[in-house]
């Protein structure tokens, strides 16, 4: 099986237990070297092919994919999230066409640690982006109602109430458009 998995946002402790525990028992490793944690590939075995896809073309990475052993467990090794990375696409569609099978192992992405890590006092919410509303609304206009789910997603990713981010949040809104509470 080939599994495509996201690398997070680079720190060795920041990839997902499940991308870890596959790269534990992988034995082919394909990751982008100029962009993924080199230190990632400490928790492969000694045995485990590793190959470095910075030099290689999409056809040479398929290659490396397709020749892998009968059996093999194969991770190519992504950045950040590969649901949100456009160059899996195309690798998956030459994967298609050879009939290999493939899964995509979410990563921690980037967006989720700014959330976490952004100071409290420079944090304020909203709903700007009118064709991407939060779950569980997806695929619906986004409207100011889905700031709700914004609020819990971010408080949770902070590790607080959401009535604690919200009251902190109003307190920048109103403190950056110069507006009294």
């Amino acid at each position: 099986m080939i599994y495509f998995i996201g690398a997070g946002p680079g720190a060795t402790d920041l990839i997902t237990v499940r991308g870890m525990r596959l790269l534990q028992k992988a034995d082919v490793v394909i990751y982008a070297g100029s962009l993924v944690n080199p230190e990632l590939l400490d928790y492969c075995r000694p045995e485990t092919t590793i190959y470095n896809s910075a030099s290689m073309t999409l056809e040479q990475t398929v290659a490396a994919m397709r020749d892998a052993p009968e059996g093999a467990t194969v991770v190519r090794l992504h950045t950040g999230d590969p649901c949100l990375y456009g160059a899996i696409a195309e690798q998956m569609r030459e994967l298609d066409k050879l009939g290999l099978a493939y899964e995509v192992v979410p990563g921690v992405s980037s967006f989720c640690g700014a959330a976490a890590a952004i100071p409290a006092d420079r944090l304020m919410l909203e709903t700007d982006s009118p064709y991407l509303a939060p779950e569980p609304n997806r695929r619906k206009r986004n409207d100011s109602r889905n700031l709700v789910y914004i609020r819990d997603k971010i408080a949770a990713l902070r590790g607080i109430s959401p009535q604690e981010l919200e009251e902190q949040t109003t307190r920048n809104a109103l403190a950056f458009f110069g507006l009294q509470g």
